[in-house]
């Protein structure tokens, strides 16, 4: 059995087995030599990939051209190329794609430098329009804060799309220290001229010139004695008439004493105030402040004394006062809706009215409309002006209507000093025409006029001082004839309660 088996057995295994065998180990030859080449394209891949990424390049990315917001594109910049790099030493980037990356970054940088270039002009333009304004402190470093804040906020690309000529006005004209009281009132009194009063000095007669910004008045040499005619402190409203003709040095004023006000308000020596008192105790000195820099430039003096005193200690009388001629005395000026306002009113020596220079955009009272306007004409002067008052309701803040003094009680209005008078763009009539409004000047005699009777308070340019040397010639005062004017106008006011 065991011959017969093996005998069977070996055919089976010459003929199958040994030929499967065979084969097997073919195939299995066949699958290694597969293999060793696929590792070895693998490789030879491999191999070309670390040549082709060390022939990777990406492009140079423009550094920022200048100006004040070159530290915001650099750091878009330094962002940009460092996301760059970490990609490409991860291998996700092919340099198709770098290169077409590259060009849209390049691109959106180069757009945001330009963008920066231009607004860094603007701002440089803005500044030298500023300085001429009276912010003499907004310069190329003053720029440069203002972006760096902007900057270092929690927003830069907000900030950077942000509109930067109000952003940087704001910031310039914020701070007291950066705007010069001084050059407001240059640009103020640009093309004005100063006014003249006669004084004696040395046996001789001299123009003394001052600005009516001032209140002029006398004081002695501490050494001499002598007598020195001087420019003393500014009359504030009379120095805001002419920084309000302009809405840009209003506000340069405002914002000024503001700033200046919050820095007194600190102050340890008001630390004990009340809040409300501290406040207006920095206002007050604030504006003060702000008015003694301002005028500080433009305050003369000159040795001597006034000429009228001189011609009076010499025996003339004081009969040199040209407005010595004029008259005066209280009346009543009748308005527009033929309701009548006591005023204290002049005339000229020859019957006809004067006049006085209004600035430009003034705001004034038109008593026919009770309601307050702009002084919109330039050039306008007051025709026969009149000291006068007129009547603010203490609850509303409005003014009152002439013909509701009787109805309205004293004690609820807020009574305004000012100047009454007639607009110039209106025509005159000769004496004794008849005139819609009645007359405009004086009931002492001179001319009609038709058109707006206005009321302006108390600090129109000049007014003051023409009317202090003509109340001189009197012997009155100003403040005299405001407090006689100032009775006959609460008489038509009610008094009961």
């Amino acid at each position: 059995m065991e011959e017969t088996a093996g005998t069977i057995g070996l055919p089976n295994i010459k003929n199958e087995i040994l030929p499967y065998l065979d084969n097997y180990a073919r195939r299995q030859e066949r699958a290694a030599s597969l293999e060793a080449a696929r590792q070895k394209r693998q490789m030879e891949l491999q191999y070309k990939q670390q040549q082709d990424a060390g022939k990777i390049s990406m492009p140079d990315i423009p550094s920022p051209k200048g100006g004040y917001f070159s530290k915001y594109i650099d750091k878009k910049r330094e962002a940009f190329v460092g996301q760059m790099v970490k990609d490409v030493g991860e291998g996700k980037l092919t340099q198709g794609q770098i290169n077409t990356n590259s060009r849209a970054g390049i691109s959106q940088i180069d757009s945001e430098d330009v963008n920066q270039a231009f607004n860094s002009k603007l701002l440089e333009q803005r500044a030298k329009e500023l300085q001429e304004q009276g912010v003499v402190g907004a310069n190329s470093g003053l720029i440069q804060a203002y972006v760096d804040q902007g900057l270092n906020s929690t927003d830069s690309d907000k900030f950077f799309a942000s509109p930067h000529l109000e952003g940087f006005t704001a910031y310039a004209t914020g701070d007291f220290r950066n705007i010069s009281p001084a050059k407001i009132m240059d640009n103020a009194l640009k093309g004005k001229k100063p006014s003249k009063v006669k004084i004696e000095s040395g046996n001789k007669t001299e123009d003394f010139e001052y600005w009516d910004i001032f209140n002029v008045g006398k004081e002695k040499d501490p050494v001499t004695g002598a007598e020195i005619i001087t420019a003393q402190n500014v009359n504030i409203p009379a120095a805001e008439m002419y920084i309000s003709a302009d809405p840009n040095r209003e506000k340069l004023k405002n914002n000024w004493i503001a700033s200046k006000a919050k820095v007194l308000e600190a102050d340890p020596q008001n630390a004990f105030l009340p809040d409300e008192e501290k406040k207006a105790k920095a206002l007050e000195s604030a504006t003060k402040q702000f008015y003694d820099e301002a005028g500080r430039a433009y305050k003369t003096k000159k040795y001597g004394v006034g000429y009228d005193e001189a011609r009076a200690a010499g025996g003339g009388g004081g009969a040199s006062n040209p407005y010595r001629k004029y008259t005066g005395g209280i009346e009543d000026r009748r308005l527009a809706n033929n309701s009548t306002v006591p005023v204290y009113g002049f005339a000229a020596p020859t019957g006809t009215a004067f006049q006085i220079d209004i600035p430009q955009n003034t705001t004034y009272l038109n008593t026919a409309t009770n309601t307050t306007e702009p002084l919109s004409d330039a050039g306008a002067k007051l025709l026969s002006p009149s000291i006068g008052w007129a009547a603010k309701s203490k609850s509303t803040g409005k003014y009152i209507d002439p013909k509701d003094y009787g109805k309205t009680r004293a004690s609820d209005v807020e009574f305004v000093a000012g100047v009454y008078g007639t607009k110039s763009t209106l025509q005159l009539k000769t004496a004794g025409a008849p005139s819609i409004y009645g007359a405009a000047s004086t009931g002492l005699g001179g001319p009609y006029t038709t058109g707006d009777q206005i009321f302006i308070e108390e600090g129109l340019p000049g007014w003051k001082v023409l009317a202090s040397k003509i109340l001189s010639g009197q012997k009155n005062t100003y403040d005299a004839a405001k407090k006689s004017t100032l009775k006959k106008m609460k008489a038509k006011f009610s008094n009961r309660f």
